[in-house]
């Protein structure tokens, strides 16, 4: 399946960021009802929320953030998310598979895009044990409502490295 796209807009780079997401995606889902969206603009975070509440309901999604840390997260976990799916991520969580899970994502790193790719080898920037007990959370708590074949839907994204004034260029966002 395609990936996300990623464009680089800004040279500002947040020295850190989020591996795992702290918004509760269930809440954002229960909030948003059925409610549907031609084009979403949202912070990128750790990709939950674009991954599990907006894939579902916009036919284009532009997300944005400042850190690298935080976009080489969330494009590792659509990789994860293309090769081997949700269900597979999530019982490898439940069964605290977390060593074989870090090599997957090791892995995906040789197919992230060229700049992500070289924040990714940084050390501090690779996934960590305790961002997957992190993911471990989000990623159970997200079961309920969630569409298994999120995967088919990541073409949809667009992850942006920029802050929200780089968002003007693909106005109007519903």
């Amino acid at each position: 399946m395609p990936l996300p796209l990623f464009e680089d807009k800004n040279s500002f780079n947040y020295s850190s960021g989020y591996q795992i997401t702290n918004e509760e995606p269930e809440i954002f889902r229960r909030m948003l009802g059925k409610r549907r969206f031609a084009v979403a603009g949202s912070i990128a975070s750790a990709g939950e929320i674009p991954f599990f509440v907006l894939a579902q309901r916009c036919d284009k999604i532009i997300a944005v953030d400042h850190s690298y840390y935080s976009l080489v997260a969330a494009f590792t976990k659509a990789i994860l998310l293309d090769e081997i799916g949700f269900q597979k991520i999530r019982q490898m969580l439940y069964d605290e598979q977390y060593n074989d899970l870090m090599q997957i994502c090791q892995n995906a790193v040789s197919k992230l895009p060229d700049t992500l790719r070289l924040h990714a080898l940084k050390p501090y920037q690779s996934i960590t044990t305790d961002a997957l007990r992190g993911m471990r959370k989000e990623w159970m708590q997200t079961a309920v409502g969630m569409p298994y074949h999120v995967a088919k839907m990541l073409d949809k994204i667009t992850f942006v490295h920029g802050d929200l004034d780089d968002l003007k260029e693909y106005a109007p966002l519903d």
